[in-house]
């Protein structure tokens, strides 16, 4: 299964690989700015929590410190290493395809579906437009089926959902992407009415 979904994400690629490309979508550019700018903190040692020295044209905005510090300090980490954009879109596109699938198919696990329909539903899930696509949207459409599993645990009464789990869960995605969190609070809604002591 593992082999399959990396398969499956390498082939989803496979033209951005082919044209060596970047792909700019709507809020790239100021996603890449946000990761331009812990790079250049990392590279240097000069650190702004709040402040942007380098990226947006070095305008001293509050940008990273209320969205997303901690992922953003992760993706600067990320370029630094790869040493450029194409090199980053590929492994963190790479990266959110998998997570995408692998969530989707744990999902699909945890309400008793079979492996081979399983695999199946995870492969559409990484096609899909929200995964399948360098917007940032992406981050957040990785995680989500997550949101799924833990509603499902809420209305499972042998098993109910781990309040740490759940509480863990709803951190990363308001650190990752913010409207994410809100449209998984949303989602949670009908299970947790439904929740048995």
């Amino acid at each position: 299964m593992v082999i399959v979904l990396a398969a499956v994400s390498i082939i989803i690629m496979l033209p951005q690989i082919y044209e060596h490309a970047i792909i700019v979508s709507g809020d790239s550019l100021f996603h890449l700015n946000r990761f331009y700018e812990t790079y250049k903190q990392i590279k240097t040692g000069n650190y702004s929590y709040f402040q942007t020295l380098y990226g947006f044209n070095g305008s001293a905005r509050i940008v990273n410190a209320l969205y997303g510090p901690y992922l953003a300090y992760l993706m600067g980490f990320f370029l630094l290493i790869l040493k450029s954009w194409f090199k980053f879109q590929l492994v963190t596109g790479f990266l959110l395809l998998f997570i995408s699938g692998y969530s989707m198919y744990f999902l699909a696990r945890k309400i008793s579906i079979k492996k081979a329909i399983a695999v199946g539903l995870a492969i559409m899930y990484m096609c899909t437009p929200w995964v399948a696509s360098e917007s940032f949207t992406a981050v957040g459409a990785a995680l989500f089926p997550l949101v799924f599993v833990a509603g499902a645990s809420m209305v499972n009464v042998p098993k109910p959902v781990s309040i740490l789990k759940l509480s863990l869960l709803m951190s990363v995605l308001i650190e990752v992407h913010v409207f994410t969190s809100v449209l998984a609070v949303v989602v949670l809604i009908p299970f947790f009415c439904s929740w048995h002591d």
